[in-house]
């Protein structure tokens, strides 16, 4: 299965990234992080990341989650994820990403969380 990812703006500020397929190195893995590294630069605190059509995720997948989270609240955002079902959710949760982005069920409570969350000065 391909892999394919939509990129749309849920409300102003809030950025969302919906995955289908397989997330695998080599196959666009690379996209996702620009994707994300080019919005938060833009000036997009807050990102969610919907990997609910997502078959598969290896842990290549995960770390770059990982990395991107972290980069994204050392420079004032938040990156949440929202939907991991079957696999997926179980690679996200004995990865313990939670420990890293906050994590919800559903994509309407994600967004609901992030748009009563404010951004913070990068570093603090």
């Amino acid at each position: 299965m391909v892999f394919d990812m939509v990129i749309c703006e849920l409300s102003p500020g809030i950025l969302a990234l919906s995955f289908t397929g397989r997330l695998v190195f080599g196959n666009r893995r690379s996209d996702v992080e620009h994707a994300i590294l080019k919005r938060t630069r833009q000036g997009c605190k807050k990102v969610l990341v919907d990997p609910s059509g997502l078959k598969f995720i290896e842990s290549a997948g995960i770390g770059m989650l990982a990395v991107r989270a972290g980069v994204t609240e050392r420079e004032g955002g938040k990156l949440a994820a929202a939907g991991a079902t079957g696999q997926v959710e179980q690679m996200l949760e004995l990865s313990h990403l939670d420990r890293l982005l906050s994590m919800y069920a559903a994509v309407e409570s994600a967004h609901g969380a992030l748009a009563g969350w404010a951004p913070v000065a990068a570093g603090k």
